[in-house]
């Protein structure tokens, strides 16, 4: 669904984004109660009163007066972050330093040595986009952090945690704080979460595979790399430099 590179100071690794859930929840139709029949839904244009196909379907940004402002899909994809598809990790954490209420979506994050191949790569290039892969999920382990990164992605610049779950690596993306609700309550405590709260299972290495990973050439430098990267985690630091771009379309127009 998504193919880009994860980008670790000089390392660039061909990445892809698959969903990590699977929802099953019951999906009804709707129906007329007298005789059972679907009821559909039409796309009807408000000015001319014609119904419209779907390939005929535009888009634009409603103004706070009323004012609608067409914006293409070429406009959006000209957009330099939309257009990066780059994962930059900016630091590393401990897991019980995120708020789990800040989580959004979680996706799979594997190697895409096809992707290298495809461009042209020798097959020793591509067989190393996949060790870079496996070193730095090593590394996560090693260090039992959490990459904290930067990521463009459904036309929003967002803060994400990358960690390793199994062989893999798991990518979430992250909720600003001005998007989680207000209960309304007054209750003790700093409202981080519950102590220990993270990524969880498969976290930590067992001790076999910590002994294979440290005979992983470069491992040490890496999880020295992530020691100087870590740092407290700060949700109200994000910027949505994405959304930036898009008001700034908006106004030209």
């Amino acid at each position: 669904m998504w193919a880009g590179t994860l980008a670790f100071g000089p390392v660039d690794i061909p990445v892809r984004l698959g969903p990590a859930t699977r929802p099953r929840e019951l999906a009804f139709r709707q129906v007329h109660a007298a005789d059972g029949g679907r009821i559909t839904l039409r796309r009807t244009c408000t000015a001319c009163g014609a119904d419209v196909p779907y390939a005929d379907v535009a888009k634009a940004y409603q103004r706070p007066d009323g004012d609608l402002v067409p914006v293409t899909d070429e406009e959006l994809a000209s957009l330099p972050l939309e257009a990066s598809r780059r994962i930059d990790v900016l630091c590393f954490t401990s897991p019980g330093a995120i708020d789990p209420l800040l989580v959004s979506r979680s996706y799979f994050l594997t190697p895409d040595p096809a992707r290298d191949l495809a461009h042209g790569a020798a097959a020793a290039q591509a067989t190393q986009a996949t060790q870079a892969y496996s070193l730095f999920h090593a590394a996560l382990e090693r260090t039992g952090r959490i990459a904290v990164a930067s990521i463009t992605l459904r036309q929003r610049e967002a803060r994400a945690t990358v960690w390793p779950r199994g062989s893999a690596l798991v990518l979430q993306t992250l909720l600003t704080p001005d998007e989680i609700a207000d209960p309304g309550l007054s209750a003790p405590g700093n409202g981080a979460g519950p102590p220990g709260n993270g990524p969880g299972p498969g976290q930590q290495a067992t001790e076999q595979a910590t002994q294979q990973a440290d005979q992983q050439p470069g491992l040490a430098q890496l999880t020295q790399q992530i020691a100087v990267m870590t740092r407290d985690f700060d949700p109200a630091a994000h910027h949505d430099g994405y959304r930036d771009q898009l008001e700034a379309l908006i106004q030209r127009k």
